[in-house]
């Protein structure tokens, strides 16, 4: 296993600032908080094919001016270095308008949900036997695509999930995106924290089907190689499936066209024996080696702009700790 390159001052975290004042945040938070409605409402108001081409077009021209666009060349140049410098532009340039296009889609996923020909969902044929014969499956994905629309499509096809999600700072923002999403999330929705882990092992219990995403840096998680290269890599969704035998689903969606989609889903192989730890690890390579194909085959629908590769984590003791807690809940 090779090490990974030097990282460039672009993979390095910003330096903590000074925090304002509470009355600062508050008003801050406030014109934040209006900003957000303004776009949501023209968004609202414009064909919701209008409003996506507008954003896709507008993160297409400003996003290359930031500091993540050169993260982001430089990441997929380390990752496919076949590229050239031009092919390597490109695609980010491409990934940007899909960002852009996904943003506006979050704020109208339920016209999405309205029109039903807008998703395409495609199981393999052993997914949909799967699929057909249990409720408690562990639907694990990417940020590929829109990957809130995997959510929708799973609730068009009547499979009650519970889901995971990153709290926004913002409350009054927090509050708006939570109530947009929660509709498609029947069996729950959850915001990450330690809490969260009993939960979806309840909706499991339940008969639900729970949905993670796994292909964002976990420093707490175990190296896994990603394009060949180690990354810190979320072992959750393989020791769920391990703790609870509810098999585990790859799921992904395809951007094909202006709001339109189509969502594969596949059966990945958990592995389970008398060594729990080699386990996980082998089922971690197996979830991570699926995305990696799936980055492949659409390299410009993936978030390259995160830092995927940046290992560096906690000690081995809080390691050690996290993985306790997941073993004694």
């Amino acid at each position: 296993m090779s090490e990974p390159l030097p990282l460039q001052s672009v993979q390095q975290g910003k330096k903590r600032r000074n925090r304002p004042g509470p009355r600062v945040r508050y008003f801050i938070q406030i014109y934040e908080y209006i900003g957000f409605l303004l776009i949501y409402r023209l968004l609202r108001t414009l064909p919701l094919e209008a409003g996506v081409k507008l954003t896709a077009a507008l993160w297409k021209i400003i996003a290359p001016r930031l500091y993540r666009h050169k993260r982001a060349i430089y990441n997929i140049r380390r990752a496919i270095p076949t590229l050239t410098p031009e092919q390597a532009e490109f695609i980010i340039q491409d990934m940007w308008a899909n960002l852009g296009a996904t943003m506006a889609e979050s704020f109208q996923l339920d016209r999405i949900y309205k029109e039903k020909t807008r998703i395409t969902w495609n199981p393999t044929t052993e997914a949909s036997e799967l699929l057909s014969s249990r409720s408690d499956v562990i639907f694990v994905s990417g940020h590929l695509g829109n990957w809130e629309v995997s959510a929708v499509a799973a609730s068009l096809s009547g499979h009650d999930i519970a889901g995971v999600y990153q709290k926004v700072l913002n409350p009054h923002v927090e509050n708006h995106v939570y109530s947009s999403r929660l509709p498609f999330y029947k069996a729950g929705l959850f915001p990450k924290g330690h809490r969260t882990v009993l939960a979806l092992k309840n909706c499991l219990k339940e008969g639900n089907s729970i949905a993670l995403m796994a292909d964002l840096r976990d420093v707490r998680g175990e190296l896994v190689d990603f394009f060949g290269i180690p990354a810190p890599s979320s072992i959750f969704p393989a020791l769920l499936a391990r703790h609870s035998g509810c098999p585990l689903l790859g799921v992904r969606s395809v951007r094909t066209g202006v709001c339109q989609f189509r969502v594969d889903v596949v059966v990945i192989p958990a592995v389970f024996s008398d060594n729990r730890d080699a386990d996980i690890r082998n089922t971690t390579i197996a979830i991570q080696s699926l995305l990696e194909r799936w980055v492949s085959e659409y390299p410009e629908q993936w978030m390259w702009a995160h830092r995927r590769w940046d290992y560096r984590r906690p000690n081995s003791v809080q390691i050690k700790s996290r993985v306790d807690d997941h073993r004694n809940d």
